[in-house]
């Protein structure tokens, strides 16, 4: 019997450890898996951290570069240098591969300045009919388009460049009157983000203003150097020419001539 007895507890004792070690086990297990899960849980957490930071990043540095293109053409009158500034500006802005610029003369939006990496990708940009391709639709509705993908099949002919995939136009508005229009072109897909369109709408609204400014500092201009029944140059554009003409010979010590024609009962 005591022989029995102690089987027994050597039978139950041998199952318990079992038992234990069948716990143990599982339980290593579970906090394995756990623990498993936590770091990459982890890991996912960090790579989104590091993204974000990018993001973050290269979000900040767009504003500042867009504080100061907006201090640049906000304080010209020059149109030329308004539209340079903005094209060399805006390409840097977003990484795009082609930047053009666009000004509303009536029905068309003309071209008034391009900015390509290669320089053969703006060889064939022309005017554009209001409300034809991107540049047209977003001019007419006053809205920006984002393109992510085969943007070169959305094109009109007077806009088509080559190869490129992805695109964002915004309209350049003032008040409520468009001007014209701000592309920018990539030959990659998915290149601009809603982020990259708000960042140009924010610097197309300031272009829009300066470009308003500088054409009408430009037509004052225009109006104050040429008579207004003939618009032929006036005695102040005289004036003007002769100097530019004059103070160079001058300074090199050549001679000059002054032919003048009366034209009788002209006006």
């Amino acid at each position: 019997d005591v022989r029995r007895v102690v089987a027994w507890a050597r039978v139950g004792l041998l199952a318990c450890v079992a038992m234990g070690t069948i716990v143990l086990g599982g339980m290593t297990l579970l906090v394995s898996r756990r623990m498993n899960a936590a770091l990459r849980s982890s890991r996912a957490e960090r790579v989104a951290l590091v993204h974000t930071t990018q993001v973050m990043e290269r979000r900040n540095g767009q504003f500042r570069a867009l504080y100061q293109i907006v201090t640049e053409v906000s304080e010209t009158l020059s149109m030329k240098y308004v539209v340079e500034t903005t094209i060399r500006e805006a390409r840097k802005l977003v990484g795009a591969d082609v930047t053009v610029l666009r000004l509303l003369q009536g029905d068309w939006l003309e071209v008034a300045g391009s900015s390509a990496d290669v320089e053969a990708d703006a060889a064939g940009l022309g005017p554009i009919q209001l409300g034809s391709g991107v540049s047209g639709r977003s001019a007419k509705r006053g809205r920006s388009v984002l393109i992510h993908e085969d943007a070169e099949a959305a094109m009109a002919p007077g806009e088509l460049v080559l190869g490129m995939q992805s695109g964002v136009v915004v309209p350049l508005i003032v008040g409520a009157r468009v001007v014209g229009t701000m592309s920018c072109w990539s030959r990659q897909p998915d290149m601009f983000s809603e982020d990259d369109q708000q960042v140009l709408e924010m610097m197309g609204s300031q272009v829009a203003t300066a470009v308003a400014a500088a054409d009408s500092h430009r037509a004052t201009e225009q109006l104050a150097h040429t008579d207004t029944l003939t618009d032929l140059a006036n005695r102040r554009q005289l004036a003007k020419d002769t100097t530019e003409r004059f103070q160079p010979a001058l300074a090199a010590g050549r001679t000059l001539a002054v032919a003048m024609i009366d034209i009788d009962h002209f006006k």
